[in-house]
């Protein structure tokens, strides 16, 4: 199971690449996704699961950039 914290909705195309990563990663044969809205990201997304959290949001991004 994984949480996937986003801004725009993704499309199955998107939902799928994101499968194949988990699966590979840890070994499953199936994720089954809880999907949110996080207007707060900016952009990109936010992909929690196993205690390990995946920040390609443009929030965290712009953090790093300039240290906020």
């Amino acid at each position: 199971q994984a949480e996937l914290f986003y801004v725009t909705p993704p499309d199955e195309e998107e939902l799928q690449k994101i499968r194949r990563f988990l699966c590979g990663k840890y070994g499953k044969k199936e994720v089954q996704f809880i999907l949110a809205s996080a207007p707060e990201l900016i952009g990109g997304f936010l992909l929690r699961t196993e205690n390990v959290e995946y920040d390609y949001s443009l929030k965290s991004r712009l953090e790093e950039l300039f240290g906020i």
